[in-house]
């Protein structure tokens, strides 16, 4: 067997190693080519890569130094340079990176999408909205490339498109409770309280599939129930977070609230005044002396 035969067992060994995340055995393959030929740029590339995985970065730097000297016009050793320089969160530098690889190769996705999370990163949302949009025409599975833009075009006022975004976000990431609250969100900002109970409630279907409960989500539909005097459902939604957190300030607040509206007055007074008892909060004090005086004028 040559060099060159020995080279490419030992090239497939360490990419083999890597799959199977054994990244010290792969480097150690990796060295030892690299020391019977240092400029190997197949070498070079993989164990640049297998540093950036294992998160040493200031090596990986040095490695795709090597690499770039020996190959100016590789593209995608700039696209890492760029992605390794983000992760230490040296920005500008990355995005020089990004730019040249961009220079050499148009279609490098990975350089489109690091350019748009620190544009979004520094509130530059028409250009991080451009670099997105590149992205997933690229690849329309990345629902969570989706969700980015999703966020870049509300952080740029521009809702109907966040809307959409959202829309195929959850299209390939159903089971994605955060999609849907957010997305309940940009309607309830908008007004549409009746679209944004429905995105509310599908997010608690997904969560309840997923065995999971994020309260802020439960308290977020509970307050629109009780706006519109759906009070037995707020009443038991209040009662779900309560089985796990007994002494959860929101839903004894909101359960009382719920029993008032439904004219159970003392009970609801008693848990109004418990969420008191443990949080003294000004806006359950606040509703504690209107409820009062509506108490008094009502004899």
């Amino acid at each position: 067997m040559d060099d060159d035969d020995n080279q490419n067992l030992n090239l497939e060994l360490a990419k083999k190693m890597m799959e199977q995340q054994l990244y010290e055995e792969a480097l150690s393959i990796l060295e030892k080519g690299l020391t019977e030929n240092p400029s190997n740029t197949d070498f070079l590339w993989l164990k640049a890569k297998i540093l950036f995985i294992t998160g040493k970065f200031n090596q990986t730097i040095d490695v795709l130094s090597s690499l770039i000297l020996q190959e100016k016009s590789n593209a995608k050793a700039y696209e890492l340079m760029g992605e390794t320089y983000r992760c230490l969160n040296n920005l500008d530098v990355a995005e020089e990176y990004y730019q040249k690889a961009l220079e050499l190769d148009s279609k490098s996705f990975l350089s489109w999408l690091g350019k748009g999370k620190i544009a979004y990163h520094k509130g530059d949302f028409q250009t991080a909205i451009l670099c997105f949009k590149t992205f997933v025409q690229e690849h329309k599975e990345r629902s969570d490339i989706w969700h980015l833009l999703a966020k870049a075009y509300k952080e740029a006022n521009n809702e109907l498109e966040a809307i959409d975004a959202y829309n195929m976000a959850i299209d390939f990431d159903p089971l994605n409770k955060e999609l849907y609250e957010e997305l309940g969100d940009i309607y309830f900002e908008l007004g549409h309280k009746d679209i944004a109970k429905e995105k509310y409630l599908q997010a608690l279907q997904v969560e309840e599939k997923t065995r999971e409960m994020n309260v802020s989500l439960y308290l977020k539909v509970i307050r629109i129930l009780l706006e519109e005097n759906q009070n037995l459902r707020a009443f038991n939604l209040c009662n779900e977070i309560l089985v796990f957190q007994k002494n959860n300030v929101d839903a004894l607040f909101l359960s009382g609230v719920a029993l008032i509206q439904m004219s159970n007055i003392h009970e609801g007074k008693k848990r109004v005044e418990e969420a008191y008892s443990i949080e003294k909060r000004d806006d359950i004090w606040d509703y504690l002396n209107n409820l009062e005086k509506e108490i008094y004028f009502n004899r």
